[in-house]
């Protein structure tokens, strides 16, 4: 999917916001040809410490948000699919109620996933055991 698109602006505007972004960074953020786009070297340097700046911005506002003692950021959850069931649509409708400013991030997943490594705050599992007379 194109930026433009991505944006929902034109490719002229697209092309005009990015012309403006290199002439004040005084440097080509694209190699243009008459096939392709590419980002040039600079671009994807400027892409990561953007985008590393931007996490710390969101970093900041949560722990002022947290100072308030108004929950709000992104909790992300991983659930068994089977747990995907009006019921749960109800009590995340109650809690975004409640919590208006917290943007839940449910990832419905059969298998056992690493909190830490794949950035979970919370992952919920539950297995089931037949019951066998002994």
């Amino acid at each position: 999917m194109g930026a433009a698109e991505r944006l929902s602006l034109s490719t002229a505007m697209t092309s005009k916001h990015l012309m403006h972004l290199e002439k004040h960074l005084g440097t080509r953020l694209l190699n243009r040809s008459s096939r392709s786009l590419e980002p040039h070297r600079v671009c994807k340097l400027f892409f990561e410490r953007c985008k590393g700046i931007l996490e710390e911005m969101e970093e900041a506002e949560s722990a002022v948000g947290s100072v308030s003692g108004v929950p709000r950021g992104t909790l992300r959850v991983s659930l068994p699919s089977w747990t995907a069931t009006r019921r749960l649509v109800e009590l995340v409708a109650t809690y975004r109620q409640r919590y208006p400013e917290v943007v839940l991030d449910l990832s419905f997943e059969d298998r056992v996933v690493d909190i830490i490594e794949e950035g979970y705050d919370l992952a919920i599992r539950a297995t089931l055991t037949s019951l066998r007379p002994g």
